[in-house]
């Protein structure tokens, strides 16, 4: 087995462009009307964010679960080091700023970050950080999951071994698309069962639990897990034929996108059960993307440049903060879109000073305390660096 560098600096930049597509993409969500229906879709960010999650993950941890030199103790502690200082306060400053509004259990689950299973809380303190449950969710199980899959690769690539490259490779690849379609089949299949147990046990129907729960979303994770699958077994080599495998993977993206405007956008695109593959195609071309750009290239080369390393870096702040709540401001971000165009100031030109404006905050946010109490935490806690 080729072993190749854990570190990927473009896969830190593409942070940088999927939490700006997220923020953009609420800055311009009441001018759906004046603007290409390309760009309503701010939402893909969340989507490329959780294949990045799978293809990261597996890449980092694969070869210490299949070892048996993986420590469970070390990994969540990394993770909540990672997300909840920060998380928590920004849901403490929100709760002071409209003190008295939120219910215990809405503050609880939030602080947990355990919110979105619960419908009436998912969008109650702050919007954005939804998705955090789904992440959360995909941490406890990932080593799982990339366990059974590496086992399950490991053990098909041996015995093609002695094949010939032709049927090496394509058996290599059907179990790659097979599995792909598995995960698909298992979000569609878990999210009926789930919302048919809510209802049977509590009356109440979740009628956004494709979206918003790990079942929904887990064909997303699953994107990423297997191109990284993919980079394990085929080293990406350092060329200029990353950037052909990146095009590949926008491409995708981008028709599957164009495809669910034809139906008529996401809702409409949803009564149409072959859309299916539509909606994931964008994980699937994000994860393509990835792996071109951990193949190297031009777009790599831009992508691991200091500014977008920055701005990726900064990126988990920024997606955090843009919908704060401060004191007689409910929503910042749109507070400061509002204000702009109140100016006579066209809502594109102010949706990128407001993006421009939140993501020098959001870099003060990681370098002032995101970065430092990481560190801390780290040292106080004895993890790995």
């Amino acid at each position: 087995m080729n072993h190749i560098s854990k570190h990927i600096p473009s896969l830190t930049g593409i942070r940088a462009i999927a939490a700006g597509i997220v923020f953009l993409g609420h800055m311009i969500h009441f001018h759906q009307q004046d603007t290409y229906p390309i760009m309503h879709y701010g939402w893909i960010g969340v989507n490329i964010f959780f294949a990045l999650s799978g293809y990261l993950f597996t890449h980092l941890y694969a070869d210490t679960l299949l070892q048996g030199t993986f420590s469970w103790k070390e990994y969540l502690k990394r993770r909540i080091i990672r997300i909840y200082p920060l998380t928590t306060v920004i849901t403490l400053i929100c709760i002071v700023s409209k003190i008295g509004v939120f219910s215990y259990g809405n503050i609880i689950t939030h602080i947990f970050l355990i919110h979105s299973w619960f419908p009436a809380y998912r969008m109650s303190i702050n919007a954005p950080m939804w998705s955090l449950t789904i992440e959360e969710s995909y941490y406890l199980l990932a080593p799982f999951l990339i366990y059974s899959i590496a086992l399950l690769s490991d053990s098909v690539f041996a015995k093609l071994q002695t094949s010939s490259i032709f049927k090496k490779y394509s058996l290599f690849f059907i179990m790659i698309i097979v599995l792909w379609i598995i995960s698909i089949a298992f979000s569609r299949g878990s999210v009926g069962l789930y919302q048919d147990m809510i209802l049977y046990w509590l009356g109440k129907w979740d009628k956004d639990a494709l979206t918003m729960t790990i079942f929904g979303r887990m064909s997303d994770f699953v994107a990423g897990m297997l191109l990284a699958l993919i980079a394990r077994y085929f080293p990406p080599q350092k060329s200029k034929h990353g950037d052909i495998i990146s095009s590949i993977g926008i491409m995708l993206l981008v028709f599957s996108l164009q495809f669910i405007i034809i139906q008529g956008g996401p809702n409409s695109a949803g009564l149409n059960k072959m859309t299916v593959w539509a909606f994931a195609g964008i994980p699937l071309g994000a994860s393509i993307l990835f792996y071109g750009l951990h193949s190297g290239g031009l777009l790599n080369t831009i992508l691991s440049s200091k500014l977008f390393i920055i701005l990726g870096e900064s990126s988990f702040a920024l997606y955090v903060i843009q919908f704060i709540v401060l004191p007689g401001i409910p929503n910042a971000s749109m507070a400061l879109q509002m204000y702009l165009e109140s100016l006579n100031i066209h809502f594109l030109l102010a949706a990128l000073i407001s993006y421009m404006s939140f993501a020098f905050i959001a870099f003060i946010v990681h370098i002032a305390f995101e970065k430092p109490i990481t560190s801390y935490l780290r040292g106080k806690c004895k993890v790995n660096t």
